[in-house]
């Protein structure tokens, strides 16, 4: 017998057909996919940009809790006040010290009044610098104010010392006559050093 051959022989060594995937397809659909991905952050972003208030707004908004700053009156008040405590102060420690040497010791009513002006001008210092315009301590503001004290003390000394002595020409005691003079030179030093050193010495705004 004879054998009869395929006329189509079989090969063993051909490879079998693989069955890729579209690839155009798949990456097509995850483009699509990817694009509705974006649209929506894109669509939350945005709503959440609507709702969230303007970057403007908040700060107005922070801005109008904040109270306004004190009008510059409002500052001189306050430091006029203090000025006037200040004052009253060194005004005891000036009148007390001019009464003690004068009607106590016995000394003549020029020189009490020039040590109590002494005493009472070195408070008065102090006490300003510190509280009143809370200054830095300073030579030169210290020599200033030193030397507007100065000043002022001839001005309120030869108030005190002119009522005085026309006082006690009207008969008026020496203790009416003392603390007339005191009060009348007291006022026109005490208005004096205060706008000079509020808005020269110590130049508080």
């Amino acid at each position: 017998m004879s054998e009869t051959k395929s006329d189509h022989p079989t090969d063993d060594h051909a490879e079998p057909e693989l069955l890729t995937p579209n690839l155009s397809g798949a990456l097509a659909a995850e483009s699509a996919a990817m694009d509705d991905v974006d649209a929506a952050t894109e669509s939350g972003a945005t709503a959440k940009a609507t709702d969230a208030p303007a970057p403007h707004d908040a700060v107005t908004s922070g801005a109008a809790g904040v109270d306004a700053p004190a009008p510059q009156g409002a500052s001189v008040l306050t430091h006029l006040y203090k000025f006037v405590i200040a004052g009253g102060i060194s005004a005891v420690v000036d009148y007390g010290l001019t009464m003690i040497i004068q009607h106590a010791l016995g000394q003549s009513y020029p020189l009490a009044k020039a040590i109590g002006f002494i005493f009472g001008t070195i408070t008065a210092y102090v006490i300003n610098r510190r509280w009143t315009f809370e200054a830095e301590a300073s030579a030169k503001k210290f020599l200033q104010t030193m030397s507007l004290y100065a000043l002022m003390f001839a001005v309120q000394w030869g108030l005190a010392v002119s009522v005085n002595h026309l006082l006690l020409n009207a008969e008026a005691s020496a203790f009416i006559a003392g603390t007339v003079g005191y009060v009348i030179g007291q006022g026109v030093a005490t208005a004096v050093n205060f706008v000079v050193q509020r808005w020269v010495i110590f130049k508080t705004n």
